[in-house]
């Protein structure tokens, strides 16, 4: 009864050791991942609106990129052209104007603010004085290649209330060895920025919006607080407090903040994703999982102490041999001596089940081999034992009408026939014996059949050292003398070739025979009417040898061999 005493008393230890490190790992199982689940949602949910961010960045700087280009080959031209504005200038602006959808407009002044010429031509508007603009002011004032304004309505032309940004570019040039300076400015339409910030979406409630260095905000989806300059927005001013982590959470207003800021203009993206989108999580079962989670910690130290102490070296040391032995490692022991008598006898009785099963797969690999060497024997036993007799008749025959030179040459072919196919014992020849165990083979059936048919041996030397199973072609090509041949009115004639294709040797038995029917050819492998013992024998000698993916097939029309 002891035993049986111990093997409850382990059950329960191991019950109740199960019981409690489940609950102990599932609580904090669920608090560690609450707090990773939340980090890792809020680490992708910031670095996918950078990723946004910079998306937006790169296809509003190919929109600057591209203006700044223009902007550059509209100087060169007047540059090259000395400041005069002639027909082939406003000819090559107006083409610019045309190809380039986004462009409002293109203005030349001279350094005073007098307007040289515009594309397309809009009316001025009134008391304009070009020349205390500060955009103008900027650009004669300092010496840098260009000048990007702020987005506004567009303040040059009458009857335009295009939203627009520009490029402006002091030009200087030389007349008659005189410096001579003008200003060039380019109109865009700040639409399609402004859509690429509007159509990009950061969750249901969060958006994009646009501020230069100065913290002018340029773009805002809130286009109130551009008209009024009222700051509603927290977002606004929290951007400002971005370090060098590259966002700011601000728990207040249950925001993140990131910033992409861009080259060629000193403006800057900045994205609002709201916390509450990213995860939902109830303050209650936060407080349970906290509180449940310390009562479980305490609990299950000083139980595991214990616990531990009684089952988990021996156990584990059963289970590593066991993984050992899953893994494949027959050789693995367990020494396990002073333990529970349950588990003790696990282990002599674990012991015991690996050496067993060391032997039965010996056996079993020995009962394997056995069978296919019997099997392959069996199939080789099969060879129609007709054609020596019907060989031996025709000797005999030829022997009879004194034809002494084809009886030696029909004994030599098989001679050297029957020495091929007896090969040592060996089931795998070279490809080159068996052509020599095939040729010798056709030499005799030809003499048999008076020279009614030819034959044709094409195999590239290369390959007459592969190793092939012995006999494979021999009931291929006795298939193709009498069920393809043998009714034929014209010469017959066979045809051996091979080749490699995807590491595999692929021999073909060709005959210009009658052929067979679909249906025949369907069945040819399932029956031996039209193919005979010989080709199945062939086919499953050669599946024995290398698997179900190699061995015979066959193509054939009627009247097509």
């Amino acid at each position: 009864m002891k035993p049986r005493k111990n093997f409850m008393r382990i059950q329960q230890l191991i019950a109740m050791s199960i019981i409690l490190i489940s609950i102990f790992v599932a609580l904090l199982l669920s608090w560690l991942l609450y707090g990773k689940f939340k980090q890792i949602t809020t680490e992708n949910t910031i670095r996918e609106t950078r990723n946004t961010l910079d998306q937006v960045n790169k296809n509003i700087q190919l929109y600057v990129e591209q203006l700044i280009q223009d902007c550059l080959f509209l100087e060169s031209l007047l540059v090259k052209n000395e400041g005069v504005i002639d027909s082939t200038i406003e000819e090559r602006f107006n083409t610019l104007y045309m190809t380039r959808g986004n462009i409002v407009s293109i203005s030349v002044m001279d350094r005073y603010g007098y307007m040289q010429m515009m594309t397309p031509s809009y009316e001025l508007k009134d008391n304009l004085h070009i020349h205390e603009r500060p955009w103008f002011q900027k650009t004669l004032r300092d010496n840098e290649l260009y000048y990007i304004t702020k987005p506004s309505l567009q303040e040059l032309y009458k009857y335009n209330y295009k939203w627009t940004y520009a490029i402006c570019a002091n030009i200087d040039y030389e007349v008659n060895g005189m410096p001579q300076s003008m200003l060039l400015r380019i109109d865009m339409d700040f639409s399609q920025i402004a859509e690429l910030c509007n159509s990009t979406s950061l969750g249901e409630k969060g958006y994009i919006f646009l501020v230069d260095d100065q913290g002018d905000i340029l773009y805002h989806p809130d286009q109130r607080i551009i008209a009024t300059g009222q700051v509603t927005d927290m977002a606004l001013t929290d951007y400002k407090a971005i370090d060098a982590s590259g966002y700011y959470d601000n728990k207040q207003s249950n925001t993140i903040i990131t910033q992409s800021d861009m080259n060629y203009v000193n403006w800057s993206l900045v994205g609002v994703t709201y916390e509450d989108e990213i995860t939902t999580v109830s303050t209650e079962v936060v407080e349970f999982i906290l509180i449940t989670t310390v009562i479980s910690i305490g609990m299950t130290i000083l139980l595991s102490l214990f616990i531990s102490r009684q089952i988990s070296r021996p156990i584990q040391e059963l289970g590593n041999s066991m993984q050992k032995v899953t893994a494949g490692d027959l050789e693995t022991r367990i020494n396990i001596e002073s333990s529970e008598q349950e588990v003790v006898e696990l282990a002599k009785s674990f012991n015991h089940m690996v050496s067993r099963i060391q032997r039965l797969i010996k056996e079993n690999q020995r009962e394997h081999e056995l069978k296919r060497k019997s099997d392959l024997d069996a199939l080789q036993a099969q060879i129609n034992p007709h054609f020596l007799y019907n060989t031996l008749d025709s000797i005999v025959w030829m022997a009879e009408c004194k034809q002494h030179k084809e009886v030696v040459e029909m004994v030599n072919a098989l001679a050297k026939l029957f020495r091929i196919s007896i090969s040592g014992g060996r089931d795998l020849i070279p490809l080159s014996d068996e052509i020599n165990h095939a040729e010798n083979y056709m030499l005799i059936q030809k003499k048999r059949y008076n020279e009614e048919y030819e034959y044709e041996i094409n195999v590239d030397a290369s390959m007459l050292s592969l190793l092939v199973p012995k006999l494979i072609l021999q009931p291929l090509i006795e298939n193709a003398l009498y069920h393809g041949l043998e009714y034929m009115v014209d010469p017959g004639e066979i045809q051996i070739k091979s080749e490699i294709k995807e590491d595999s040797l692929f021999i073909y038995v060709i005959d210009n025979g009658e052929g067979m029917d679909p249906e025949t050819l369907l069945n040819i492998m399932k029956s031996g009417k039209h193919s005979g013992v010989g080709i199945k024998n062939v086919n499953e000698r050669i599946q024995l040898l290398f698997g179900k993916g190699y061995g015979l097939s066959y193509e054939s029309e009627r009247e097509e061999g």
